[in-house]
């Protein structure tokens, strides 16, 4: 049973470092790693599908 615990964190630590996800945007502009330029541009490319 602890492996799928594993692979569960694993898959929520991806789902957090993804560019594409919302809040991943907002952690790194928070971090200065993106602009809130590149962030509404990705939104938008996010959007667009």
């Amino acid at each position: 049973m602890r492996k799928n615990k594993d692979i569960i964190e694993q898959i929520e630590e991806d789902l957090d470092n993804n560019l594409y996800s919302h809040k991943s945007r907002e952690n790194l502009v928070e971090d200065d790693e993106l602009t809130p330029e590149e962030a509404g541009f990705m939104e938008g490319y996010e959007n667009a599908g």
